[in-house]
Parts: C-alpha cells; sequence; structure tokens
C-alpha cells in the first residue's frame, strides 16, 4: 500500500511538472507572435513591384503574390479574410490573382501584390469578409494609383487613393455607382450589393 501511495505521488507530481512545462511553452510561443500584424501572406514569395506607382513596404505585411505591389487601407467595417482580382469586364477571377488565408482587419494596411494583366488599367476586386459576406470594387485602377483605401458604405464599394503621378487625392464613389448600375447582375458578385 505505501508503494502505491509512492507511486501515485510521483506519478502527480511528473503530471504537474509536465503541465507546467507545456504553460511555459504555450506563454512563450504566443508572447514571440507579432500581435499588431494580423494580415498574414498567402504565399512565401514577396515580389518586387515593376509598377513605378508601387514599391512594397518592408513595414506591412504582404498579401498576395505578383509583379505589382501596392499599399491598401481597409476602412470597410469588416475584416478581410479573402481578395480576387480581375480585369474590369472579364466574367470570372482566377486562381492566379485569388488570395486567402489571411486577415486583413478593419482599420489596417498591407501590402497587396498582384500579377498585372498586360495593357490592362481598370481591375475589378471582390472582398471575402469575416462576416461571410462579398464586396465588389469594380473598375478602379489598381497600378497608377497609391495609398488605396477600401471604403463600404450604403451597399457600394469603392476607394479613396492618391494618382501616382500629380500626387492629388481622388474619391471614386460616384463612378462606382455608377458601375453598379451598369454592372451584370452576377449572384457570386452581388451578395451584399444592390444588383
Amino acid at each position: 500500500m505505501k508503494r502505491f501511495r509512492t507511486t501515485l505521488v510521483i506519478t502527480i507530481c511528473c503530471m504537474g511538472i509536465f503541465a507546467l512545462a507545456l504553460m511555459v511553452c504555450g506563454c512563450m510561443q504566443s508572447s514571440t507572435t507579432p500581435s499588431g500584424n494580423s494580415a498574414t501572406t498567402s504565399s512565401s514569395a514577396i515580389s518586387s513591384s515593376s509598377s513605378s506607382s508601387a514599391v512594397a513596404s518592408s513595414d506591412l505585411p504582404v498579401i498576395g503574390a505578383g509583379d505589382t505591389t501596392v499599399q491598401v487601407k481597409n476602412e470597410t467595417g469588416s475584416d478581410i479574410i479573402g481578395l480576387r482580382i480581375k480585369p474590369a469586364g472579364d466574367t470570372s477571377y482566377t486562381a492566379e490573382n485569388s488570395f486567402d488565408g489571411f486577415v486583413f482587419e478593419n482599420g489596417s494596411s498591407v501590402d497587396l501584390s498582384f500579377t498585372k494583366q498586360s495593357g490592362v488599367q481598370s481591375y475589378d476586386v471582390l472582398l471575402l469578409t469575416a462576416e461571410d459576406s462579398k464586396i465588389a470594387v469594380r473598375d478602379i485602377d489598381l497600378v497608377g494609383t497609391k495609398d488605396i483605401v477600401l471604403h463600404f458604405e450604403e451597399g457600394i464599394g469603392f476607394i479613396t487613393y492618391t494618382d501616382a503621378a500629380t500626387g492629388e487625392s481622388f474619391d471614386n464613389r460616384a463612378e462606382a455607382i455608377d458601375a453598379e448600375e451598369d454592372a451584370p447582375a452576377v449572384p457570386h458578385d452581388l451578395e451584399t450589393q444592390k444588383g
């Protein structure tokens, strides 16, 4: 009986030490994770920009992969967990410019890296939110702009940006409303927008 109690006490002590070791390892692991940057790279390749309007900032997390990088701020009111880019007028989004596996928090900024299509200046961007809705931002210039801010108000996705050539600030809300009215009603693209 004495041998049984001794074995039991030793086993409980070993389990306590093991539990303590797991807690310490867990605390150390979470303290080394950067808490300020919740957007993470969906690809291990971080590419340099071929566009003169955008240079990747080493301070910001990178979403995507490609030959063009632009700085983007999320002010949609929602966290973005997926992003699709296609030339304006194309009917579908390709895998090449479709990015998932990140959390782009509302109010934060990232460097968005994508593959620029030859001869294309205007793009449609589909944002997938953490609330399981979609925001379509149509007919925007991702190449000749900088300091892009994504917005979503009254069912319309639009951007504010700085023109890379002139340095002037612009708001494309009026153009976004026109693009929404002219856009074909595509169910997968207009879940939360009028159409």
